[in-house]
């Protein structure tokens, strides 16, 4: 199947065999800025404003929109698809359930623009960096902070986990590995 979205519309599912619609168009107040498929291909989480939603591939809702008081910047699923991830360009990521999309603890904050967030190979941290100059880790059950940010002295491009679970932080200046 194919996942489709635009500025000023819905998002779609298509078959791929002969390109019609997979149940009824997912439609926000306006277009659609991001869309994605969950790991087992059931679900779709859209974000678009201030909004995301959580779907069924089919096109019905899931619980009640996921409402911010800042615009998101992107949405994803944990690998497991128990878990979304939203962030904003205000310094906030939040954590969802994808059962039902209701926020598990408070936003996760950053001082300043959150470039991106991901999930740890075992779905049991997050990871958040920011042109505040730090990347965060955070517990995924309950959006709980672990340990210090990690600081530099520019604002933090990209973060990854290695799959050794070390975090790996790149820089405007260089890539250091923590």
């Amino acid at each position: 199947r194919v996942l489709t979205w635009c500025s000023d519309g819905p998002a779609q599912v298509w078959h791929t065999v002969d390109g019609t619609p997979v149940g009824v168009p997912m439609k926000h107040d306006g277009g659609i800025a991001s869309a994605i498929f969950s790991p087992d291909d059931q679900q779709v989480v859209t974000s678009s404003g201030q909004l995301a939603r959580l779907w069924t591939s089919q096109g019905t809702p899931i619980g009640l929109p996921m409402e911010s008081q800042h615009h998101f910047w992107q949405a994803r699923f944990s690998g497991d698809g128990q878990y979304v991830l939203t962030w904003s360009g205000e310094g906030t990521a939040q954590l969802w359930r994808a059962s039902d999309a209701t926020p598990i603890g408070q936003p996760m904050t950053h001082d300043a623009l959150i470039e991106a967030a991901t999930f740890s190979g075992n779905e049991k941290m997050v990871l958040t960096w920011s042109e505040d100059g730090t990347a965060r880790l955070w517990r995924t059950s309950d959006a709980a902070p672990i340990g210090e940010p990690m600081r530099h002295q520019s604002k933090v491009l990209g973060a990854t986990f290695t799959p050794g679970r070390m975090v790996k932080v790149y820089t405007v200046r260089s890539g250091d590995t923590l």
